[in-house]
């Protein structure tokens, strides 16, 4: 006797559909909680002149104090008034795909719609990266060398100088190596790709081999020192901010505190912030703009601090619960921050920071008003059934006082309770 089977033969299985999660999940970390705070505020507008932003940098130093009558008046001075400007960077991320996939886009039997989806995740993706350079200092740095010359296989920096290893990898994207300084291009500027991360040995493999040298830094390709500005930059006290030299109007400097290698402690971050107040004027109080960020790192090794002061009651019968509940200090918020460098803790003033914008990102449009371009055919004066999405952003992150825009800490130790390179 036939009996039918839900698998095997005779089976049902082909008068079934099968059951789809019609969600299409995200398995790659992409948090963006520094930007999304400075975001909030609605940007400024730039051009190609740039966005001008006067500040006195040196005082009037005229003054004497007389006892004698009838005194002569102090020699006179002025007080020194000079530009910040801001113009704007360029940031483009690319998608492709064929005719086909525009043609089935149309079909209603999808699960969503495939180039909407793509457009949104590489739009977030790139929201991502902003996060990231957000507290560079507008080199572009991803990654810096550690070892591998002349092999495709190359470790990365995880302990000194850049605390990411290969954790700012993609597989397919696209480098280049420069110097430390940024100034000499390695291997006559050519252009690898990324062919797999592995992000727990900190190492990628290359599709050809680099030679390189002590110190050198890899950038997304055609990326050196385009990157807009971040809190490395924006909350220093040396280089150059907004086109002018903090060497030469000490005024832009920002606080900075040197841990030296010390470990996170209370005192210390009363320290960063009690310096700062040099800068304002004013006692280092909480304030609605100011927020301590740092990795999760740095928030395990101030969690160790408050573990052996922690005193539990228990009036009644509760659940145990032996870690907090939430963290501030001083009564100033704190946020995490995976992009923060694992060494540093920033405390910047959101009411002093600001991104300018020519143009949002976004899908560029064509000629004809759509965001689709067809690409042209490989041979002759034609096109071929493919088509590129370009999504665009031209914009910057500035402040228009810089000794005001926050405090930060740098250099403290790294503990090793919690593993940044988790694969």
């Amino acid at each position: 006797m036939a009996t039918l089977l839900s698998t095997g033969t005779p089976s049902v299985a082909s008068l079934l559909i099968e059951k789809v999660r019609k969600v299409v999940e995200d398995g790659i970390e992409k948090k963006t909680t520094s930007f999304d705070r400075m975001e909030k505020k609605p940007p400024l507008s730039t051009n190609s002149l740039g966005f001008r932003m006067p500040i006195q940098v040196e005082d009037n130093a005229s003054e004497e104090w007389h006892s004698d009558e009838g005194f002569d008046f102090a020699p006179v001075d002025v007080p020194v008034w000079k530009n910040l400007v801001i113009t704007y960077t360029r940031v483009t991320k690319s998608v492709g795909f064929t005719g086909d996939v525009a043609d089935l886009d149309k079909d209603p039997d999808k699960i969503t719609g495939m180039i909407g989806l793509a457009t949104a995740k590489s739009t977030k993706k790139l929201k991502k990266s902003y996060n990231r350079m957000f507290f560079g200092d507008g080199s572009g740095e991803i990654g810096r060398y550690l070892s591998g010359t002349g092999t495709t296989s190359i470790v990365f920096q995880s302990t000194t100088g850049n605390f990411f290893g290969a954790r700012k990898f993609d597989k397919r994207a696209r480098i280049q190596f420069y110097d430390s300084t940024l100034a000499t291009v390695r291997n006559s500027g050519q252009i690898f790709t990324v062919v797999s991360v592995d992000r727990a040995a900190k190492t990628i493999v290359l599709d050809a081999a680099p030679t390189l040298s002590a110190g050198d830094v890899a950038v997304f390709a055609n990326s050196v020192n385009a990157a807009f500005n971040g809190l490395g930059n924006i909350i220093a006290n040396t280089g150059t901010i907004h086109t002018l030299s903090r060497t030469t109007y000490p005024a832009l400097n920002a606080s900075v505190l040197a841990a030296g290698g010390a470990a996170l402690s209370q005192s210390l971050i009363d320290s960063m912030i009690n310096q700062g107040s040099y800068k304002t004027g004013e006692d280092g109080h909480s304030g609605e703009s100011r927020m301590i960020i740092w990795s999760p790192v740095q928030k395990q090794g101030y969690l160790n601090l408050g573990y052996d002061l922690k005193q539990f009651v228990q009036p009644g019968a509760q659940k145990l619960d032996l870690g907090f509940d939430g963290v501030t200090h001083g009564n100033n918020p704190t946020a995490v921050d995976v992009d923060c460098p694992d060494d540093s803790i920033f405390m910047p003033d959101f009411d002093y920071i600001n991104r300018f914008e020519l143009l949002p990102t976004g899908p560029r449009k064509s000629e004809g008003g759509g965001i689709l371009f067809q690409r042209n055919a490989a041979g002759g004066t034609g096109h071929s059934d493919n088509y590129n999405l370009y999504i665009v952003g031209k914009l910057q992150i500035g402040s228009w006082n810089p000794a005001l825009s926050g405090t930060k800490m740098t250099g403290l130790s790294v503990g090793t309770g919690v593993n940044p390179h988790i694969a």
